[in-house]
């Protein structure tokens, strides 16, 4: 099939072309994630917790965060992006992060589309791939769910290829550092992508110097951060914590190593079977599986250097005794995007040119496809339909009155210490203590979401936070201020002591 017409009206307009994709997926970006904050769908964890990060980076302080309760921010995700971010905490407040992110999905995209049209010099091809990049479900995802600093990082991976091509090693090096400083299990990534390019790029010296002097630093980084300033900044003996999430192959990086080496089978089970006692998780993995193939995936198994790639991603989702993170919801699907992008124009380069568009086409169609339909349905525990589907009335409505939620939050003096729902913690964060209900700590302010989880009634949280909420309605220390609808704001009364003391881990 030929595309003579297609390919010289995107020669003649790839610039119009362009600025109109990443536009209108600049506008679907906005609406799915910027909607959700301002609809009150962003939480505590995560973004209420970075937002009091970003709080104090603004002021030049630490974050000693109180709704994770840490004493450094830092001992718990080394994540150093906040920092420079914090420099327009005060001109997009609580929306920061989430400008920054969606940014960033659009720069990653463009560095995508730079690096295949510098490979095949064909527009149309290239922008078949960039919608491929933007149409793939790790995004949507994880725009539906607050901020998450592996987002940057993985966006950054296109420009640092780039720039390895083009053996740009100033711009490489710095695109490679974003990545190393966004967060330190992104360090551990970026020792596999440099092994990758190693391999793609065994045959050209210098880049293949280069490709393993960069794994070599991302390796150091790594253990550094993870074995000695994780921990120093940490209260305590506290060790890193998550290396705990893999108790299934181990209890130590060394027994997960060990494990691993021993017990092949084991690990390549881990990578299909459920491996907790719920039945609900049983084909969790499978439906990521299922998935990545739809998305473009099965070019991984035709470029062994870019599934190299993924193996920590592979590792860090599906032996994770969390099932939340095995399947294809949340943010933990993002680092495929890149890769899965990029291994397919690989195997393009191997089609004749006569049959190169058609097979993007059909690539782009399944992914699309596959996309929507996760928007519909998933197999993984967890979707948040009005959540994810910005393109539908229930998105942009709450079961509450948000203008008037809004204008309650003003009830709260700027400063004062503040419990709170998990939804309003992202919108209370610009203070030194912010804590998410059930604790309370030092707060002279308590915010309460009734219903928060209407859908499951019984929800162990609600609960917890319903008990808690009348615990302080039955004390002398508390009064209510503000009783509307599903929202209640209690107001601790003059010259009472402080509820709980702030012990920070």
């Amino acid at each position: 099939m030929k595309f003579t017409n297609l390919e010289a009206f995107a020669e003649k307009n790839q610039r119009l072309l362009l600025t109109t994709v990443l536009a209108v997926f600049g506008l679907c970006f906005s609406l799915l994630s910027l909607g959700n904050h301002y609809f009150f769908r962003t939480y505590a964890y995560d973004l209420g917790l970075f937002n009091n990060a970003l709080y104090d980076y603004a002021h030049f302080r630490w974050n000693d965060n109180t709704v994770k309760l840490y004493q450094n921010i830092l001992s718990d995700h080394f994540t150093l992006l906040h920092i420079p971010f914090a420099i327009f905490y005060r001109l997009f407040g609580s929306y920061t992060l989430l400008i920054f992110q969606i940014a960033a999905i659009l720069i990653g995209a463009l560095g995508a589309y730079r690096f295949h049209l510098l490979k095949f010099g064909r527009p149309l091809l290239s922008l078949i791939l960039l919608l491929h990049f933007l149409l793939m479900w790790g995004i949507y995802s994880a725009l539906a769910y607050d901020y998450h600093d592996n987002i940057i990082a993985a966006m950054m991976v296109p420009w640092f290829f780039l720039y390895f091509h083009r053996q740009k090693w100033f711009k490489a090096t710095l695109l490679f550092s974003i990545i190393l400083l966004s967060k330190e299990n992104m360090a551990l990534w970026a020792v596999f992508l440099s092994l990758g390019l190693a391999v793609i790029y065994f045959r050209s010296r210098p880049q293949l110097k280069s490709a393993l002097v960069y794994a070599l630093s991302a390796a150091l980084y790594f253990i550094v951060v993870v074995k000695f300033i994780v921990p120093a900044l940490a209260v305590g003996d506290r060790s890193y914590d998550y290396v705990n999430k893999y108790a299934v192959l181990g209890n130590s990086f060394s027994g997960i190593i060990t494990n691993s080496l021993t017990n092949p089978w084991q690990v390549l089970k881990l990578l299909f079977v459920n491996h907790t006692p719920e039945p609900a998780n049983d084909w969790v993995k499978t439906e990521l599986h299922a998935m990545i193939l739809a998305s473009g995936g099965w070019s991984l198994l035709l470029q062994p250097a870019y599934l190299l790639m993924l193996i920590p991603i592979y590792a860090q989702k599906l032996f994770s005794n969390h099932a939340l993170a095995w399947g294809i919801n949340y943010q933990y699907s993002i680092e495929y995007v890149p890769v899965i992008n990029f291994a397919l124009a690989a195997t393009l380069s191997w089609v004749s040119a006569s049959r190169r568009l058609l097979l993007a086409l059909l690539v782009l169609f399944t992914t699309g496809w596959a996309t929507f339909r996760s928007f519909e349905t998933r197999i993984a525990p967890g979707l948040d339909k009005a959540a994810i589907q910005f393109y539908k009335k229930k998105h942009y409505r709450r079961f509450f009155n948000v203008e008037k939620a809004y204008q309650a939050l003003k009830l709260i003096p700027a400063g004062a210490p503040v419990s709170a729902s998990p939804v309003f913690v992202p919108h209370l964060a610009n203070r030194d203590y912010v804590f998410e209900l059930p604790v309370v700590g030092n707060a002279a302010y308590v915010v309460y979401l009734q219903n928060e989880y209407p859908e499951k009634i019984t929800d162990k949280a609600e609960l917890s936070l319903l008990h808690r909420v009348n615990q302080l309605l039955r004390s002398p220390d508390w009064e209510p201020i503000y009783k509307e609808g599903f929202i209640l704001i209690l107001r601790r009364k003059p010259n009472t002591p402080a509820e709980e003391s702030v012990i920070f881990k």
